[in-house]
């Protein structure tokens, strides 16, 4: 009997010492979640936000969907608890990305989720996905010229059981090429994530191209077909490509034996498949002066529209730029002095807004 108290006793002791050993470890420690919020664009190298705390230092992990690391950075937030990280490049944000913010022992993440975005020029709509059930902040930029926001338009529309919005912008206005549209999505963290493109727009050269003989913007995945035609409407040559996941294409006019035929101011150019149904323009005379003694460009695009210049030296760290509307003539001017020496051989590019928003662009070597 005595042995048997002494063995119960003994179990009592071993239970009681593992609840005091069990009482003893210390608790799971789970970090606090964090006040910093992340803004970040789809396709970007790098994000921004603010809600940091002043001249906090803050260690960011971006990983991919499947977890793995895409980048590693420590920062400083601002005195305001503002911050932008550096740009990671050949990295780009997309869905499924992770991105996690500790400051000490808070840490907060934000998932990346689908967001997707199309600009219909003919019906003036800005349709897509994202999260479904939620909302999203639909946009639209009308651009004077190449740079000038003459109206911003922008609504909140909700995302369907499959995550599809969309907004006509019709009674806005009409959409042209070169205008911008967007989509932002927003958490309850107060996290936002941003997609921006440029509305279907083509680009064409006129004469000799610095490049290919055009490019442009398009809706990702969407077939672009572009016909060349002399002024007589005969048939010079055709570009059949696509815009990539950037919305960007580009591609050579090809004639019926294989050559490449210039396109030269009077020819026809008609990209209403996959552009717009107003992407159809006759090429313009541009012309172009280019002098090195004042570093002046000056010439014609066409009356009341957007001009842009880029000046550049192929063998040497020099370059122009300026932009602006032409006269009622068409004239543009401007003077590079205070950006670049012009000399001779320099090369001069002018680009033209024509009435669609598309572009007929110049290309020169300076004499």
């Amino acid at each position: 009997m005595l042995k048997s108290r002494r063995a119960v006793r003994g179990a009592l002791f071993v239970l009681v010492a593992a609840g005091l050993l069990v009482a003893m470890l210390p608790a799971t420690v789970s970090a606090a979640p964090s006040a910093i919020k992340i803004f970040a664009q789809m396709g970007d190298c790098g994000w921004y936000g603010d809600s940091a705390g002043n001249k906090q230092t803050i260690v960011f992990l971006w990983k991919d969907a499947d977890g793995v690391l895409k980048s590693k950075q420590t920062l400083k937030s601002r005195a305001n608890g503002s911050y932008d990280t550096a740009c990671d490049y050949g990295e780009a944000i997309e869905p499924g990305d992770t991105i996690k913010a500790t400051i000490g022992t808070k840490t907060h993440t934000l998932t990346v989720p689908t967001l997707t975005l199309e600009a219909n020029r003919d019906s003036n709509t800005v349709s897509g996905f994202g999260p479904d059930g939620s909302t999203v902040d639909v946009s639209w930029l009308q651009v004077t010229g190449f740079y000038n926001a003459a109206n911003s338009h922008a609504v909140t529309e909700p995302t369907d059981v499959s995550g599809a919005y969309s907004h006509d912008f019709t009674g806005d206005g009409d959409m042209k090429g070169w205008d911008r549209a967007g989509v932002r999505w927003w958490n309850a963290h107060g996290d936002s994530v941003y997609l921006d493109r440029q509305v279907p727009t083509l680009q064409v050269w006129v004469g000799r191209p610095d490049g290919a003989s055009l490019w442009g913007n398009a809706n990702p995945g969407t077939a672009v077909a572009v016909t060349l035609e002399d002024s007589t409407h005969v048939v010079k040559g055709s570009v059949a490509t696509g815009a990539d996941r950037w919305n960007h294409f580009e591609g050579d006019f090809i004639g019926y034996h294989g050559g490449r035929p210039r396109a030269i101011a009077g020819d026809y150019v008609d990209a209403t498949a996959g552009i717009g149904s107003d992407a159809a323009w006759q090429l313009p005379s541009i012309s172009i002066t280019a002098n090195v003694n004042t570093d002046k460009v000056s010439g014609i695009c066409r009356p009341n529209d957007g001009w842009e210049v880029d000046a550049f030296s192929n063998t040497a760290n020099r370059y122009g730029f300026d932009a602006g509307i032409t006269t009622g003539t068409g004239a543009f001017n401007t003077d590079l002095t205070s950006q670049m020496d012009l000399r001779h051989g320099d090369k001069v590019n002018v680009y033209c807004k024509m009435p669609s928003g598309d572009v007929s662009m110049r290309h020169i070597t300076v004499p």
